[in-house]
């Protein structure tokens, strides 16, 4: 738990110098990168989910209770309560969907994670990025958000797949397109103007993909602006 704890404060460090003050850039406009490259590459959607952290006051507990019964997930659910000191988390489980609602003390406010990820072969994120913004409201200081989409590709030519995407994204205007070869395929960061973004070696970046070889298939991951799940 001392590990997850520092692991969490190191994380809100780093995202916090390397965001960018979103009033400056435009963001969250009406092109949807994530779906343009769904129907370009033709995948089906097995994954997706959103992580945010932010600051707030309050009790721990009354944080993360109050938080997990606005997001609906209080009624009906698998929860999993975990104490400490300074910190207080609950782990949840409802149907297709998982995540937890962790609060912990620091520096005299509290470092509060919303993270939820769903199976479903729809792209719900729209739905569910309205729901954490709703229960957060008015609450949340120095919010930052993540998403993915996680998608399983039917061409097996990942580095085709690479380029179409590439392609897509250059059409679309994006900028500071980057791809570096990974283990298991390729994964690209570019600045699209569509999301809050922030900063790679000194370049502005808001979107990140990456396709990937796997035992049981190729697949396509993407995320804003960086790709928070495990790939």
């Amino acid at each position: 738990m001392k590990k997850k704890m520092r692991t969490l404060l190191l994380f809100m460090v780093i995202i916090n110098f390397l965001f960018v003050n979103g009033n400056a850039y435009p963001q969250d406009n009406n092109i949807d990168s994530f779906q343009s490259i769904l129907i370009e590459t033709n995948c089906e959607i097995e994954e997706f989910g959103i992580k945010t952290s932010f600051e707030t006051d309050g009790t721990n507990e009354e944080i993360c209770v109050d938080l997990l019964k606005k997001l609906g997930f209080y009624e009906k659910a698998s929860i999993n309560a975990i104490k400490g000191n300074e910190m207080y988390c609950l782990e949840f489980n409802k149907d297709d969907t998982n995540g937890y609602i962790e609060s912990i003390n620091f520096d005299n406010h509290n470092v509060v994670t919303v993270n939820i990820s769903k199976k479903n072969s729809a792209n719900g994120l729209k739905e569910l990025k309205e729901k954490i913004e709703n229960a957060t409201d008015n609450k949340a200081k120095n919010q930052k958000l993540f998403q993915y989409i996680k998608a399983k590709l039917p061409n097996s030519d990942i580095s085709s797949v690479n380029s179409d995407v590439v392609r897509l994204l250059r059409k679309e205007k994006a900028e500071n397109i980057a791809t570096v070869k990974i283990s298991n395929g390729y994964s690209t960061v570019a600045y699209t103007k569509n999301y809050k973004p922030m900063k790679n070696d000194g370049k502005l970046m808001d979107f990140n993909f990456a396709v990937c070889r796997y035992s049981s298939g190729n697949y396509l991951i993407m995320g804003t602006p960086v790709i928070i799940t495990n790939y």
